[in-house]
């Protein structure tokens, strides 16, 4: 409150001082000091804004991640309670290399690779084929192996199953090679996520839990676990876990940001992960204390700092006159032009068309986007305003500067051409669907074909109704992109006026 106050009796004073260049010359050292004040506050309020919203992308997109990768593990976990293995040896199924204390099972006939995985068990398991265990085991490895196989993308290659019985399965065949029978029940049965999950026995059969982010046992880089259970029938046969490397899960959008298993500090933003309306006991993190942000301020805006105290002079000295020709300017642009496209908007429009236009004939022509709702819902509203933005480059590079072109709303244009042959306007419109129709929008990685529609009314310009601001052929053109979405989208559909 004490700043705000401050920061408003000391604007108060600079306005005061701009009245009087001798008071600002008296006072040019204390106003000076109140430029940085200001200049500074308002960096660090600005660059609080900005470090939120990269916090809210990042959680966003992490949450996002995480539900992918759930949704990827709950239909292994669906395939694997309707999956029953058959009664057969391990032997006659996998290759199978017994000693007297352990067995190691790989995949028949398949070089070691990325899609591969093995298996190290108790020896007894691989023998007496016929014990529970190793019918678990036989259950676990068609499993393990439907995952691999199945694995949609390369963040998801360390996938294993751990089973209490004895026997772990990995697709890293360095993990399960590192980890010897010897070291199951002083090590791997021990593992974080393993007793993390089992303390929680609230959990409903599937929960997922995530552990992390925790030092790699074999390559010591931090990573973060999933962990959830396998039943058949609702007995417990094993913990399907699958780790990810923390820097493949985070993104580019907040690169101060980091992984904790409870809220650090009061200055930080922390929100927490959930899965399956589950608490993961996972949160994002960020440093939001005020030292933080003004370092942040003077590391990404110093050079505004230096230019600020350069001019303030001569910014003082034409204050006025520059902030009144600005004033008049937006409100002049946010009058007439869409800010988004930069062409006139419905209000220019209407001013525009009472200007004489040249030519006999006039084409008065809607463009609608196809499925638009589709675009935005698919590739987000960025995507969709660059395709807006492109779709308004490609109106205004293929009519003359004669020509109205017009944002009426949302995904619609209007253009109205003035020409002296009635078939070069629908030459014209054509041209501009067939433009559009080969043109590959590509923004921000993302690509994809467009398509527009188009209705369109041809009349002399003596018969035009100007006065009531084109209303009747607008009628007419909406009507002719009723019809051109009605048989099929991306296609032209116009007449002529029958009083021609």
């Amino acid at each position: 409150m004490l700043f705000l106050v401050f920061v408003n009796v000391s604007i108060k004073t600079l306005c005061r001082a701009l009245e009087d260049k001798m008071q600002y010359k008296e006072h040019f050292s204390y106003l000076f000091v109140i430029i940085v004040l200001i200049t500074l506050a308002t960096l660090t309020l600005v660059a609080r804004q900005s470090e939120k919203a990269k916090f809210i992308q990042e959680y966003t997109f992490i949450q996002s991640e995480l539900d992918d990768i759930s949704e990827y593990l709950n239909v292994i976990k669906m395939s694997a309670e309707l999956f029953r293995p058959i009664n057969q040896n391990i032997a006659d199924l996998y290759d199978v290399r017994v000693t007297a204390r352990d067995c190691l099972i790989t995949e028949r006939n398949k070089l070691i690779s990325s899609s591969a995985f093995m298996a190290m068990a108790y020896s007894e398991i691989c023998t007496r084929n016929n014990s529970e265990a190793a019918f678990d085991l036989r259950y676990a490895l068609n499993i393990t192996q439907l995952m691999i196989n199945n694995n949609p993308t390369e963040k998801l290659k360390s996938i294993y199953f751990i089973s209490k019985k004895g026997f772990v399965i990995s697709s890293l065949v360095s993990d399960a090679e590192f980890i010897a029978v010897k070291d199951f029940e002083d090590i791997l049965f021990k593992r974080p996520y393993i007793k993390k999950f089992e303390s929680k026995s609230y959990l409903p059969q599937n929960a997922f839990v995530i552990t992390g982010p925790y030092s790699d046992i074999v390559t010591h880089i931090p990573m973060l676990t999933f962990t959830t259970a396998l039943y058949i029938e609702s007995r417990l046969v094993g913990y399907l876990n699958l780790d990810l490397k923390v820097a493949d899960l985070q993104g580019a959008l907040c690169k101060d940001c980091f992984f904790s298993q409870n809220k650090l500090s009061e200055n930080n933003l922390s929100s927490e992960f959930y899965i399956n309306e589950y608490r993961t006991g996972l949160y994002l993190e960020k440093d939001f204390s005020i030292t933080h942000l003004f370092y942040k301020a003077i590391k990404y805006h110093y050079i505004y700092i230096v230019l600020v105290l350069g001019s303030a002079l001569l910014l003082f000295l034409r204050f006025r006159i520059r902030s009144e020709v600005k004033k008049n300017d937006l409100v002049l642009s946010s009058s007439y032009e869409d800010e988004m496209t930069g062409l006139l908007n419905r209000r220019g429009f209407k001013n525009k068309i009472k200007t004489k236009m040249n030519g006999n004939y006039m084409a008065v022509s809607i463009f609608d986007i196809d499925n638009f709702k589709k675009i935005n819902d698919t590739f987000g509203h960025l995507f969709g305003d660059y395709v807006i933005k492109e779709l308004s480059v490609i109106l205004q590079s293929n009519v003359r500067d004669d020509d109205l072109i017009c944002r009426f709303g949302g995904e619609e244009f209007v253009v109205i051409l003035a020409v002296d042959d009635i078939s070069i306007a629908t030459e014209v419109l054509e041209r501009i669907r067939t433009k559009v129709e080969s043109n590959l929008f590509e923004h921000d990685g993302i690509r994809t074909k467009v398509t527009i529609s188009c209705g369109a009314f041809v009349t002399h310009k003596n018969l035009l109704s100007i006065n009531n601001q084109f209303k009747r052929e607008l009628k007419k053109a909406d009507d002719n992109l009723y019809k051109a979405k009605g048989a099929g989208r991306n296609r032209l559909e116009y007449n002529i006026d029958n009083r021609i």
